[in-house]
């Protein structure tokens, strides 16, 4: 411990953090290295930067509700592995899809306002994400 720039205090806090659901393991590692010689508390460093987790997952299904309130998106899935939201870009003609099982898009492209949008709820879903420890699919 002498040769670490953390007070066993100041680790025993970071500890009792972990212990408490507050952090997870990974984010304590991250926290630990900023107190490293820095003198910071942990507590401190969470509350800066938003670290703690958030156990309730009613939380990530208010974002995720409000995603889905948009028409066009069609499913949100949040998985430890990613983020998918899945969007309907265009309408096809539902008389050519009907009977011939083809369909062709007469406007067939993703404005750049529209990617924004979708990128920016994706972000708004990964960040609520991020502290909810419990994986929901909706």
């Amino acid at each position: 411990i002498a040769e670490v720039g953390v007070t066993p205090a100041a680790l025993g806090d970071l500890i009792r953090l972990v212990d408490a659901g507050t952090l997870s393991n990974t984010v304590a590692k991250a926290v630990f290295e900023q107190m490293d010689g820095a003198g910071r508390a942990a507590a401190d460093i969470v509350a800066e930067q938003g670290l703690a987790q958030v156990s309730d997952d009613g939380v990530l299904r208010g974002v995720v509700a409000g995603v889905l309130a948009d028409p066009k998106v069609k499913e949100v899935a949040v998985t430890r592995k990613g983020l998918r939201i899945v969007w309907q870009a265009a309408e096809g003609r539902r008389g050519e899809h009907l009977l011939l099982r083809q369909c062709m898009f007469d406007d067939a492209h993703v404005s750049a306002d529209s990617l924004r949008y979708l990128l920016s709820r994706l972000d708004e879903v990964s960040a609520t994400a991020s502290s909810v420890d419990q994986v929901i699919a909706a």
